[in-house]
């Protein structure tokens, strides 16, 4: 595993630092994974700490499965429940895009208290170079509102998937647990109708979600299944070398921290570099994403 270069490793530091500088001390309960959660100053700052290695290292890692180095890369990649942009810097951590590539990022927030930080303006450059980010927000995916937007803004419109560049790779990035997972879940016929309009669109579509085996997501999978409409069972894609490079931008109090019985405290814990999700392929359908062996 390659390590991250010197400059990068601190601009990474640098951000860590300034999200730690307005963190409460508490981190986020599986119990508030909603999107009302994260309209809090303070919760967005707690995510970006709790997440920013595991998620920076997993689409690292997804990249080099789905779009291995000397694949032609994609023109276009779109993020659909985008947040503090974390999936984007990951996909293209260790492989920058081209200067034609364009880059959006779709949310139902604007997540601003993190993407105004100069310190994240500064990582985002160093990565994505002279790339610029189209972040949409105050939208909702699909194209009916999910229970948890209502709970948010009502008057949001429903993003137009129409807009998405044809043969788009698209990215969602632990979106569908809050469509068919929360305890207000979507009919799964509504969000399996969207998915055959965004086949229609996207080249790729890449699905990164909870993980599997982990306890309680049976049910929730059970669901993504009949939305995707994907066979077999999923399993779990992991990730740990990847999201350990990132161990020296955390101070070592992250390494003090064990909530919810170790199950999100982040890199130390095997359990926690890990997830499970599927690729579509314009030309193949829909797959399981699994671990290379080693």
């Amino acid at each position: 595993m390659a390590k991250i270069e010197a400059e990068r490793l601190e601009l990474c530091r640098a951000f860590l630092d300034d999200c730690y500088a307005g963190w409460s001390g508490e981190d986020i309960p599986s119990t508030a994974n909603t999107v009302l959660t994260y309209e809090d100053h303070g919760q967005q700052l707690t995510y970006c700490i709790m997440y920013f290695a595991k998620y920076v290292g997993c689409w690292s890692r997804i990249r080099k499965a789905v779009e291995p180095p000397g694949t032609p890369p994609a023109k276009h990649l779109v993020s659909l429940g985008a947040g503090p942009l974390l999936c984007v810097a990951g996909w293209y951590f260790d492989r920058g895009p081209k200067p034609w590539s364009t880059v959006t990022a779709v949310d139902a927030l604007s997540w601003s208290d993190v993407l105004d930080l100069e310190s994240h303006h500064a990582l985002l450059r160093h990565i994505l170079g002279s790339v610029r980010v189209d972040y949409i927000h105050d939208v909702y995916v699909p194209d009916v509102m999910p229970p948890q937007c209502e709970l948010v803004n009502v008057n949001m419109d429903a993003f137009d998937i129409e807009s998405i560049p044809d043969g788009a790779t698209v990215l969602l990035p632990m979106l569908l647990n809050h469509m068919l997972g929360s305890s207000q879940p979507m009919d799964v016929v509504d969000v399996a109708s969207w998915f055959r309009k965004l086949e229609q669109r996207a080249g790729r579509i890449v699905i990164v979600d909870l993980d599997s085996t982990a306890r309680d997501t049976q049910g929730f999978w059970d669901s993504a299944k009949k939305a995707v409409k994907i066979k077999g069972e999923p399993s779990a894609f992991t990730f740990l070398e990847d999201s350990s490079r990132f161990s020296a931008a955390y101070p070592e109090a992250i390494y003090q921290r064990v909530p919810e019985s170790e199950r999100r405290t982040g890199i130390k814990w095997p359990r926690f570099c890990q997830v499970s999700g599927c690729v579509f392929e314009r030309v193949k359908g829909w797959r399981w994403l699994r671990s290379a062996r080693r």
